[in-house]
């Protein structure tokens, strides 16, 4: 994609491009079919004789880890070090204009600005590009855990086993950009970004886990763990479990904790940016009565995405109940409740749709610009949307966990196994501003236009395998499947005529390997061996139109091989 220029002023530079009537390229039948022939005229600009748009990302990551184990009086222990670091560097090869020397090229009025230009003009055109490094981010990881487990007491049932540990850890996160991108002269990029550096944490943590044999066929488990944040504070969540046994055959368990989860760095101090929402975007306070088409009206309205310093940790509790099933050898089926309830959801922010559908409730995510004279008692026009990362109040999540394999005996041509892994989902409600929940499960109309950003959640998904193996060869066949749900409309309104089925998707694999030479694995496969085309969607989350690219991959059918060689 090419630059297309916003309005606003720019380091003092008018980011309005104006055309004045003494340009050659001045479009006098337009201007006069319109009343307004020999007055300046304010162009919007599409830059396709700067080419597209060319960048190169390029990433590094590497993690050490080294320790120690032993024991010492029937107490096992081990010790760990470990530093991880990443690093992220971005190149502008094509198609980004620094905005200095573009703008008063565009506005000298010796660009044709609606049609192609000579040799000479187009060389000063690309002339403009901004060629170069644009940033460079590196984040940290590093630090220390003792973990030490042992037998403390012998019960009538089994020992009564301790374990317990200590860790500490450091993480530190820089995004540096270049003075260009700091003073918003680079095109595509909404303005200034200004560089983070220097954003560190530390967190350190105590945890112990005691093992409890009530009688021979019950067990009993009991968790807590101790952490200190250096900007959220401490912390102490527990875990409870018990593994019930009463035949060979049959095993009953179930568990309750809580749970902590600190937003990362990157969520609190990554730099915010700007950027231009989906188009066909409508301000339902203004457009009714200016009927601006472009600024009130089926339009693209600024967005603000990045960090957010103010975010909350993630809070949770979660129980589960199940049991385990093997009624012949070589067979075990498994079905497990899982509860869970998740305060302060961290997003990365409303969807603008949804936003604009209920100004009521998230009027406060929308910025605007001064009142607007030529209309008294109306707002300002919108200026800006908030994306940042947000917290989203409440979901509350049940549903069943399912798993089903077989191992059949081996034969002389070989041996076949079965392997099921699903999930149904009993519900899954998120909380919307006022307090109130709604279902989301099967129902994307509800996400987009009166909730937030969970993304499709079908009743049903599984992954179901069967594989063959004689001596060094294998071969597996595998489905990938979930249900329909419920889509929105094209208008963004959400009558129920108007809503629609996507239909469920079902892809399979196929993967043959060869393990015969010593610590190589050979493999050769097709994913969507079929070449399975997405059910048709209206979704409106991401510029792709007509299916949904969040749980299916754009290549189709494709074939890849790999080679694995394991050190021993």
């Amino acid at each position: 994609m090419s630059s297309i220029f916003t309005y606003g002023p720019l380091n003092n530079i008018p980011t309005t491009i104006t055309l004045q009537p003494t340009s050659p390229f001045y479009p006098h039948q337009l201007a006069a079919d319109a009343g307004v022939d020999g007055e300046p005229l304010d162009v919007r600009y599409r830059t396709l004789e700067n080419g597209f748009r060319d960048t190169t990302d390029t990433n590094e990551h590497f993690n050490v880890v080294g320790g120690f184990k032993g024991n010492w009086a029937h107490w096992d222990w081990d010790a760990s070090l470990f530093y991880s670091e990443g690093k992220t560097k971005q190149r502008l090869n094509g198609g980004f204009q620094d905005y200095t020397k573009l703008l008063p090229l565009l506005n000298s009025g010796r660009v044709n600005l609606f049609g192609f230009n000579t040799p000479e003009i187009h060389d000063e055109l690309l002339a403009t590009n901004f060629v170069g490094d644009t940033f460079h981010g590196t984040t940290k990881s590093y630090g220390a855990q003792v973990v030490t487990s042992g037998e403390i007491w012998k019960l009538p049932a089994g020992p009564l086993a301790l374990a317990g540990g200590l860790e500490t850890h450091k993480e530190e996160f820089d995004q540096i950009f270049v003075e260009a991108l700091n003073e918003g002269n680079i095109t595509g990029y909404g303005g200034p970004i200004k560089s983070t550096e220097g954003k560190n944490r530390t967190q350190w943590a105590v945890f112990g886990e005691l093992n409890i044999p009530i009688v021979k066929t019950l067990e009993g488990n009991v968790a807590v763990r101790y952490d200190h944040y250096s900007d959220f504070g401490s912390t102490t969540n527990p875990k409870f479990s018990l593994r019930w046994q009463p035949l060979q055959s049959v095993l009953v368990r179930g568990s309750y904790g809580t749970g902590f989860l600190a937003p990362t760095l990157y969520q609190s101090f990554t730099p915010q940016f700007g950027g231009v929402s989906l188009p066909g975007q409508t301000d339902p306070i203004r457009c009714p009565v200016t009927n601006d088409t472009g600024l009130d009206c089926d339009t693209q309205f600024n967005v603000l995405f990045g960090g957010n310093a103010q975010l909350k940790p993630e809070e949770s509790e979660q129980a589960t109940l199940g049991f385990v099933f093997e009624p012949i050898p070589g067979a075990s089926f498994s079905i497990d409740y899982f509860k869970i309830n998740l305060k302060n959801a961290i997003q990365t922010g409303i969807a603008v749709p949804t936003i604009l559908a209920d100004l009521s409730q998230f009027g406060s995510l929308v910025t605007r610009g001064p009142d607007d004279p030529n209309f008294p008692g109306l707002p300002g026009r919108i200026t800006s949307i908030d994306q940042t990362y947000i917290n989203l109040g409440a979901e509350r999540i049940q549903g069943l966990d399912i798993e089903a394999h077989y191992r059949a005996p081996t034969t002389d041509w070989g041996r076949l196994s079965f392997n099921l892994a699903g999930t149904y989902y009993l519900r899954y409600d998120v909380q919307r501003p006022d307090g109130s929940y709604y279902g989301q499960v099967g129902n994307m109309l509800n996400s987009i236009l009166n909730s937030l950003n969970t993304g499709v959640i079908p009743r049903w998904k599984h992954y179901a395998s069967m594989t063959w193996d004689q001596g060094p060869w294998s071969a597996t066949i595998a489905q990938t499947y979930q249900t329909s749900y419920t889509d929105y409309a094209f208008d963004g309104t959400s009558d129920d005529c108007c809503a629609r089925t996507v239909g469920g998707m079902s892809i399979w694999d196929l993967q043959g390997s060869y393990t015969g030479f010593k610590n190589w694995k050979l493999a050769l496969g097709v994913k969507n061996m079929f070449d399975t085309n997405p059910p048709r969607s209206n979704q409106q989350g991401t510029f792709v139109v007509g299916f949904d690219p969040t749980y299916y991959d754009p290549r189709g059918r494709f074939v890849y091989g790999a080679v694995t060689y394991t050190f021993k």
